[in-house]
């Protein structure tokens, strides 16, 4: 299963800037390219993020939101087991 969260991350050019945060339980190369293109076929290009992070979920307790969270700075990185 992928879980997505998409923020607004400050910018200096644009103000905001457009960032998905995803738990995906497979990453490779050009995922983040190929996530982006996917977005702008279904929406608006302006609507696409302009970058994505990836997030663990080694527990499964870590949501995107949560982990958006933490990409915005809102919350503090998970404890260590």
């Amino acid at each position: 299963m992928v879980l997505c969260a998409v923020v607004g991350l400050p910018d200096a050019a644009r103000g905001e800037a457009i960032t998905a945060v995803v738990v995906a339980p497979e990453r490779g190369d050009g995922l983040e390219a190929e996530l982006i293109d996917r977005v702008r076929t279904h929406l608006s290009p302006h609507m696409a993020p302009r970058a994505v992070h990836f997030a663990d979920d080694r527990d499964g307790k870590d949501h995107a939101a949560r982990s958006a969270a933490r990409v915005r700075g809102a919350l503090p990185p998970p404890s260590a087991p």
